[in-house]
């Protein structure tokens, strides 16, 4: 019975904070996310886009990551972001456009050519609701993203 199971387990977990031990119980694990989060990188291993995940599926729900991209070609002013959403455990997959959250493009503008090579930061950070926020930082330029929960690349990972 569905109901029954969930009715234990809310009992032995309240138990256990409750009294702070797990003699005859069930140790509990950290809440996990259900979903990915990615964006549109270049890869120079395959010389082609793909989503790279920064946030995978079953990683910790609290989470902060800080990833280094460089700029994908030479006189670039800019960089544009796409995000999706997806169910993968990888942190390369293949770009599905079905996946792209909408209305969470959004770009980072500097103004002025720079070369290949040049690092793009891209931190990400999941809080315990849920939301997710990406902030992207090039040649003094930023921007700030945010996937509340219910990428034309040009930046690669190296």
């Amino acid at each position: 019975d569905p109901d029954m199971a969930v009715a234990k387990g809310a009992a032995l977990m309240a138990s256990q904070t409750d009294k702070g031990y797990v003699d005859g119980g069930v140790t509990f694990g950290k809440d996990k996310g259900s979903r990915a989060y990615g964006m549109n990188v270049f890869s120079d291993e395959v010389d082609r886009e793909l989503c790279f995940n920064l946030i995978k599926r079953n990683d910790d729900k609290v989470i902060e990551r800080e990833f280094d991209f460089f700029t994908n070609s030479n006189n670039q002013k800019c960089v544009v972001l796409h995000f999706y959403e997806n169910e993968s455990n990888e942190e390369w997959k293949e770009i599905d456009p079905t996946e792209e959250i909408e209305g969470k493009t959004g770009s980072i503008e500097w103004g002025y050519p720079v070369p290949k090579g040049t690092p793009v930061k891209i931190i990400v950070k999941r809080d315990n609701s849920g939301c997710v926020r990406i902030f992207a930082e090039c040649c003094g330029a930023n921007g700030e993203f945010e996937i509340v929960t219910s990428i034309d690349s040009n930046i690669i990972k190296k």
